[in-house]
């Protein structure tokens, strides 16, 4: 079994994570195979000694001068919104929300990401939360360990040429752990497309260029981890609880 410490990397208890392992093939040569979801338990060893780092945290800040209550002790969140703001081109990106939103979310993503779905979800409750206030624009970032990611970025596109990239999006998400080829057609009738229009699109070299830059477009914002989204230019990266992020716009909107 694989164990994290809890208080060492911030993983907790209970929750599930995604992982990238390697192995070797007959061969002897090394390969990728992912992601893996593990599902984290920690024993009772492991919770005694949290709860000894815990209280040497709460002695350094006694011996600081700070009060020791549970109250004082700073907390961190692994969600964390960069310092630096980065110019960050919508493009022609497929766009959801107002054009003049004060609030401005572009996302990196990758339909074949687990943690990439639950964080559509929630960029679709902010938009219901703060109607006209915020806009979400979509960007591709396919993982090359991920097979499927990239024909599922286009078809998504290739949809979004008959005006429903939303639709397919939502249904690419919504049934991620089947992207073959056969299922993404079956998607695209269920939504309605014109299939011929629909399958030469997704043979378009037009389409994959459009893929390669939001990727190289990534690569230069520093985007090495997915979701990563830039609110008004400034990253965060991970798929926070829609508490957390719904703060974070609440702030902005305040000092708008």
């Amino acid at each position: 079994g694989v164990r994290y410490w809890v208080s060492d990397t911030g993983l907790r208890d209970g929750e599930k994570y995604e992982y990238l392992v390697t192995f070797k093939n007959a061969e002897g040569k090394e390969t990728a195979k992912g992601p893996v979801v593990i599902s984290l338990t920690c024993n009772e060893k492991d919770r005694e000694a949290e709860a000894r780092q815990k209280e040497l945290i709460k002695e350094y800040y006694r011996k600081k001068g700070i009060s020791p209550g549970a109250g004082s002790v700073p907390k961190t969140s692994p969600y964390q919104l960069s310092r630096e703001t980065y110019r960050v081109d919508p493009g022609n990106s497929p766009q959801k929300g107002e054009k003049e939103a004060r609030v401005t979310m572009v996302v990196f993503t990758d339909f074949e990401c687990i943690y990439c779905s639950t964080w559509a979800r929630t960029l679709h409750t902010m938009l219901e939360i703060f109607p006209g206030q915020v806009r979400i624009v979509f960007k591709n970032f396919p993982l090359t360990y991920h097979k499927h990611s990239e024909p599922a970025a286009g078809a998504a596109l290739a949809a979004g040429e008959q005006g429903k990239f939303w639709e397919m999006h939502d249904m690419l998400f919504k049934n991620q752990n089947a992207l073959g080829l056969e299922d993404i057609q079956g998607y695209a009738e269920a939504i309605g497309l014109d299939m011929s229009k629909f399958r030469k699109s997704m043979e378009s070299k037009e389409l994959k260029d459009i893929i390669d830059r939001d990727k190289a477009q990534g690569v230069s914002l520093g985007v090495k981890n997915i979701p990563t989204t830039f609110i008004n230019g400034r990253s965060l990266m991970g798929s926070p609880p829609a508490s957390l992020i719904k703060s974070i716009i609440e702030g902005i909107l305040k000092r708008a």
